[in-house]
């Protein structure tokens, strides 16, 4: 439905016949399904019942509804924001469809600004008001003309670009792909709808990423994409490269690290996890081994029996995350020695089983979750030395980043 909010004042200079006038042209060039008039004690008394009558003479059909400002709020323009912002977020609770158009022709100074910044909040799409000629002080009956401001969705799609570079820099891409949407249905101007197409593309890019399913087919054809960014997805999706787990690790590792960010310590913690897990597989791997199916015949002699009786049902050795780590001490490599010497960790993996994501029932502190970070990290950088490199081409760019390629790829989007 179509809703007009129009002031109802006194009109002091014309008198409240001529600004009676003035509303009822407005509410004709409009033709709202209801008229909202916002009245104070007064206008209500002396204006409004004007307006009525004119609009029966007239036969405006419009269903009236009235918004009475507490007695004195005419003069605060705070106040009359308050009051009209509630009364229009009631509204557009009400009727989600709802097309809002506000007219400040009538009433104050304050009541005029009031309203006009409520309309900007809950997202009016048109304000006008309507100009009348004046001749010796009075005015013309008949010289009513309607000055409409649609240009003000262009201040409103500003905000919103503003609100999105800030959702698309925080990883808060559902967010974002709403706010572009929103944009979508407020204006239908040709650089608006471009912005909202390549942008579109490009969060639902990333945010397939974030959540592991890695858009390796679409590397080449989403522009602004980072080409450090391009290069990691290539050999992360690259099944002969030959340190391609190390690429899913730097991968897991930047996405905690975006948890993190986020305050999301329960979910950051439970990819630390997995992280701690895989730089022991990532290592077994070196000497043959599948945690998954360890062959006792590829381990040394000295400790075949020891890892021999840990055969299951089905009569293959898996190992966990400690046991893992305990073989690649049996086989004196440097992680296993670090793991276990190192109690600070071991505690801070204790820590996590009992994480309400994994076997408790209590959240993970802020403070924990960046210890095993560090922990983590730490043990990473001891499989490989230039994972923070790698760790880098793999981190989400930032919205300027994205922009500045477009515009060097010659995609104009302002």
């Amino acid at each position: 439905m179509r809703h007009l909010i129009i002031n109802v004042g006194l009109g002091t200079s014309g008198g409240s016949e001529s600004l009676a006038g003035a509303i009822v042209y407005s509410i004709n060039r409009h033709r709202p399904d209801v008229v909202h008039f916002v009245v104070t004690e007064k206008s209500e008394q002396e204006t409004l019942p004007i307006v009525k009558r004119l609009m029966e003479e007239e036969e405006v059909e419009a269903e009236v509804r009235v918004l009475r400002l507490k007695a004195g709020s005419e003069y605060d323009c705070r106040e009359v924001f308050s009051e009209v912002k509630d009364y229009l977020a009631k509204l557009k609770r009400e009727d989600q469809k709802a097309k809002i158009e506000v007219d400040f022709t009538a009433g104050t100074k304050p009541m005029s600004a009031g309203v006009v910044l409520s309309g900007c909040v809950v997202g009016a799409e048109d304000f006008s008001y309507v100009q009348t000629k004046i001749e010796d002080g009075k005015p013309v009956k008949g010289s009513e003309s309607l000055k409409s401001f649609p240009e003000i969705s262009e201040y409103r799609i500003e905000e919103l670009k503003k609100l999105f570079m800030f959702s698309f820099d925080h990883y808060a891409f559902l967010s974002a792909l709403e706010i572009l949407k929103n944009m979508e249905e407020i204006s239908n101007a040709s650089d608006v709808l471009r912005f909202v197409e390549h942008w579109r593309e490009i969060v639902n890019f990333y945010l397939s990423w974030d959540l592991f399913a890695h858009p390796f087919e679409k590397v080449k054809g989403t522009p602004g994409v980072p080409e450090y960014n391009k290069a990691f997805l290539g050999k992360l999706g690259n099944p002969t490269f030959r340190y391609r787990e190390v690429y899913f690790l730097a991968d897991l590792l930047n996405n905690a690290e975006r948890r993190i960010q986020e305050g999301k310590f329960d979910d950051a913690v439970a990819r630390l996890y997995r992280a701690v897990e895989m730089i022991a597989q990532i290592k077994l791997h070196s000497y043959g081994i599948e945690t998954s199916d360890v062959e006792i015949e590829r381990l040394p002699e000295g400790i075949r029996e020891k890892y021999a009786v840990l055969r299951n049902e089905r009569g293959k050795v898996q190992l966990p995350l400690y046991r893992s780590y305990e073989l690649l001490g049996d086989l004196g490599d440097e992680l296993g020695k670090n793991f276990f010497e190192d109690h600070e960790l071991r505690n801070l993996l204790e820590r996590r089983n009992n994480s309400i994501l994994a076997h408790g029932l209590s959240p993970v502190a802020k403070q924990e979750c960046l210890s095993l970070q560090d922990k983590v990290l730490s043990l990473a950088f001891l499989l490989r030395r230039d994972l923070e490199k790698i760790m880098g081409e793999g981190q989400f760019p930032k919205y300027r980043e994205i922009d500045d390629g477009l515009q060097k790829l010659g995609v104009e989007l302002s």
